[in-house]
């Protein structure tokens, strides 16, 4: 997964995600707020039982529905009833042999759910071009979706809940091959893949960079599926000149794209997209043998 807040490109995805939040009518807008607050609260109660497990402080079943009952309830609406159900059955989990494993797979369930009733109601549109890119770079098949604004901005923001990260730009979904992109990162790839758009020195170069990025990271988690995010980042950092070189831009553009991505971008990134590790001849060069990085 990619998380936004990166400069500008950040910048551009929260004010993406807001104007679909107040596009939207009014009576969709309270069921969105009704099912965000309610996960919240589903959030803060797993939450709390999971510091208890984690001291080993015993915690019976009938405890635990009971919490949920009077602390999380019933669905905020008739799409979350399956989820709320599912959430309250968590409580099973404590009578198990390893009731803190089995609270969190609990957990992964639920969230789960969450977001695949957002997968199940996306109008996301099937690109191509990008997804034979993407196969390129993770060596196996790969579906590369592009959404719409206000659901994507009705995933990330529940997500941001559920994960505790903040606005996603990207996500991988490696059992399934495949990669779902908010719009703020499809429409500079689309441009910069369909046509000769090359923006340079300007905001745009940058956003490309970033997009590029993106794509990569995604494809990457395809890849290395068990590589942790900071490992994928910079593989995926690596592969910006590449994609620049291939759609038969120049070396010096090359080298723009992958500088900003490189000195611009990963500064910035959240600390668990970086690493030490990751420089010139280090234990993640994708390519000891060249001196150009990335």
């Amino acid at each position: 997964m990619k998380g936004a807040l990166l400069s500008v490109l950040a910048t551009a995805a929260i004010v993406a995600g807001l104007g679909a939040l107040f596009a939207w009518s009014p009576w969709e807008s309270r069921e969105r707020e009704r099912e965000l607050a309610w996960l919240r609260t589903y959030v803060t109660w797993y939450e709390g039982l999971e510091r208890e497990l984690g001291w080993r402080v015993p915690v019976a079943r009938a405890v635990c529905e009971e919490r949920f009952d009077l602390g999380v309830g019933d669905a905020p609406t008739s799409r979350y009833e399956r989820i709320a159900a599912e959430g309250r059955r968590s409580c099973r989990a404590l009578d198990s042999d390893d009731p803190l494993a089995a609270w969190r797979d609990a957990y992964r369930r639920v969230t789960s759910r969450v977001l695949n009733l957002h997968f199940a109601r996306a109008d996301a549109t099937y690109e191509a071009d990008l997804s034979r890119i993407a196969a390129s770079i993770a060596g196996t098949s790969a579906r590369v979706l592009c959404w719409q604004d206000e659901q994507w901005a009705a995933l990330a923001e529940q997500r941001a809940v559920v994960d505790d990260d903040l606005w996603a730009i990207g996500l991988a979904h490696t059992e399934r091959g495949r990669i779902d992109l908010a719009p703020e990162v499809c429409d500079p790839l689309r441009r910069f893949f369909r046509s000769r758009y090359s923006p340079l020195l300007n905001l745009e170069s940058y956003a490309l960079a970033e997009a590029l990025v993106t794509l990569a990271h995604e494809a990457e988690h395809l890849r290395v599926p068990d590589a942790a995010e900071n490992v994928v980042e910079c593989y995926a950092l690596q592969r910006v000149r590449g994609l620049v070189r291939d759609e038969g831009r120049g070396a010096r553009y090359q080298a723009e794209l992958a500088g900003l991505a490189w000195e611009v971008g990963y500064p910035r990134a959240l600390p668990w997209y970086r690493t030490k590790r990751c420089f010139d001849g280090g234990p993640l060069d994708l390519d000891p043998r060249s001196s150009a990085w990335p």
